[in-house]
């Protein structure tokens, strides 16, 4: 893992990144046929257990085939989370939720995360990776259909003479964008700066010697900057991919603009 940071020109070095050891809760609905749905996290750090577990409002938003009562789940949760309380040990508190919750709740093998956030922001981090953004993908797939049928509509209405917008022939990526006049291509990927998985894709598609007829550009569609997100957009430019805020119209024509002027 930390061959690939560096290779990737990330600053790995004194304390920026530390191992820690997590868990996902699992939940079976019938354990015959192992099939099961992550709903919780439980990190261990500085010889403490932290933990988050769906709640019951989220749990009512679940739309699994497999999910056959939503109550015997919401009553596991709600009696996890009373037992997780004041845990200390990892291994013992492990194994006693296995016999606890025995063919109901168990928990996932080992996972090592290497970073530098702090244990809460972690915690809240790895919940949306493994579970939370399931809550989210459908209100995000109409957020990027909306902005890209507001790109090629702007571009046809007040870029055709200079801009071409077509679907990304590169992997991973929404929109090329073709400087008419220099025949530079902006490939563009949308997504948000606080998701590791946009993070990923806008990297691992980025060629380590890149043609200067090509940008790589990260199109953000929403508004927070925490300190995660400044990293990342850091990150982004060390890999020679640009960062844009895309979030509206007037995002958009500002992007439309700022490429043609770097052309």
């Amino acid at each position: 893992m930390k061959e690939f940071y560096k290779r990737h020109g990330f600053n790995i070095t004194g304390n920026q990144f530390k191992n820690r050891r997590f868990h996902i809760v699992r939940y079976y609905p019938k354990i015959q046929t192992y099939e099961f749905i992550n709903v919780g996290i439980i990190l261990y750090d500085n010889n403490q257990i932290f933990y988050k577990l769906l709640a019951s409002e989220e749990v009512a938003k679940l739309h699994c085939p497999s999910l056959i009562e939503s109550k015997v789940l919401k009553n596991s949760l709600d009696s996890l989370e009373e037992f997780l309380q004041n845990k200390k040990s990892l291994n013992s508190t492990l194994e006693d939720i296995s016999n606890r919750y025995k063919n109901i709740l168990d928990t996932s093998f080992q996972l090592m995360y290497a970073g530098h956030e702090d244990t809460e922001h972690l915690v809240n981090k790895l919940f949306y990776d493994y579970i939370g953004h399931k809550f989210d993908i459908e209100s995000k797939k109409d957020r990027l259909a909306e902005l890209i049928q507001a790109t090629f509509s702007l571009v046809s209405k007040d870029y055709t003479e200079y801009l071409e917008v077509r679907s990304s022939k590169i992997k991973g990526y929404n929109l090329d964008f073709i400087n008419k006049k220099t025949k530079e291509i902006h490939h563009s990927l949308l997504g948000s700066i606080e998701n590791s998985e946009n993070i990923s894709r806008a990297f691992i598609h980025v060629p380590s010697n890149i043609d200067k007829r090509y940008k790589y550009n990260f199109l953000n569609i929403k508004s927070k900057l925490s300190d995660e997100a400044i990293d990342n957009r850091v990150k982004l430019n060390k890999l020679g991919i640009n960062f844009y805020n895309y979030r509206n119209s007037d995002d958009i024509d500002n992007f439309c603009e700022t490429i043609l002027e770097l052309g």
